[in-house]
């Protein structure tokens, strides 16, 4: 007699409990290890472009500032420089109570952001007058030809030797009309029909915050009414040097003792002062700031700038130095 069949127990496969557990942890492990990294490499890639973006915006900043040099005291060589409460240079403006005069104006710091104002040629808008032009009297002007002038405008009127500015009131055909702030001018001479009128800007350029963020200003019309923009968000520090070449061989030298050469508030050691003359250059540095602070301890100084010493206090922005040296094309002292 034949026993029926059994039927075959298939073997049970599959993970204990305790392999699940330990796959759990191992995984977990990989997956914090990839998640660090990630985060480090986001952290980088974030501090990095805010380093990078910080440095492109100073770098268009320092072409215009560098622009604007070139083209300074337009048609007046002994233009000059001047420093605060020194009245100086053979351009004059009228359009304030000041009589302002200079072309281009610097106030130095040996604590801080350094300040300057200019006086260039903006839009490459060039004409000559047919009426002769008094400081003391007159509120018109005729040119041979006014496109591309508007109320608000300031012009240069200038004999080439030296020259006077004036805010545009009105433009009707090609009669300029203007009013004059300025009642004590202290360069008198009348330009007669056929002197250099030319757009320039008068315009002053500093570092203020910005919603708490360091920033680069420019207040375009200087003394005037109109209200400051910025220019480069982390903009930390801004610092002018000026190139005076008082042995006239051609050259600027600079020497590690800043006291000792030709240039002019590039030494942190003691203040120094504006000689007489025409510069030939001037040496713009600008420290860029990320905007954001960086992760970690705080190890970053600001480096020394200029005539300003290091920084003594570590913080967590990185920085950026920008340097451009720039001649002054239309000064006496240019070569």
């Amino acid at each position: 007699m034949t026993r029926p069949r059994r039927p075959l127990r298939r073997r049970q496969g599959g993970f204990t409990l305790v392999e699940m557990m330990i796959s759990l942890v191992l995984f977990s492990l990989v997956i914090a290890g990839v998640l660090s990294v990630a985060v480090a490499m986001t952290n980088g890639y974030r501090e990095q472009r805010n380093t990078i973006g910080a440095e492109s915006t100073s770098r268009v900043a320092m072409d215009f500032l560098a622009d604007a040099i070139r083209s300074t005291s337009p048609a007046v060589p002994t233009g000059a420089v001047a420093t605060p409460g020194v009245l100086g240079g053979d351009v004059e403006n009228l359009s304030v109570t000041a009589c302002t005069r200079g072309a281009m104006a610097v106030v130095n710091s040996q604590t801080g952001p350094d300040e300057l104002t200019l006086v260039f040629s903006y839009g490459s808008i060039v004409t000559s007058s047919m009426s002769s032009f008094d400081p003391l009297a007159s509120t018109s002007i005729d040119v041979v030809d006014a496109t591309g002038l508007q109320a608000g405008d300031m012009i240069l009127v200038s004999s080439f030797t030296h020259g006077h500015l004036v805010t545009l009131t009105s433009v009707a055909g090609n009669t300029l009309g203007f009013s004059l702030v300025c009642t004590t001018p202290a360069l008198t001479s009348t330009h007669p029909a056929g002197a250099l009128v030319i757009r320039v800007a008068r315009a002053r350029f500093y570092v203020a915050d910005l919603d708490g963020i360091p920033a680069l200003w420019m207040d375009a019309d200087a003394e005037g009414p109109g209200a400051a923009e910025p220019m480069a968000e982390g903009i930390e520090d801004f610092q002018v040097a000026i190139g005076f070449d008082t042995s006239n061989d051609g050259n600027l030298t600079e020497t590690a003792n800043g006291q000792s050469d030709e240039w002019t508030f590039n030494d942190p050691a003691s203040p120094e002062t504006i000689p007489a003359g025409s510069p030939r250059a001037i040496k713009l540095s600008l420290l860029a700031r990320s905007v954001g602070p960086t992760t970690g301890v705080a190890t970053f100084l600001p480096p020394a700038l200029g005539d300003r010493p290091a920084g003594t206090t570590a913080d967590n922005f990185r920085r950026r130095v920008l340097t451009s040296t720039v001649d002054i094309r239309n000064a006496a002292g240019a070569r």
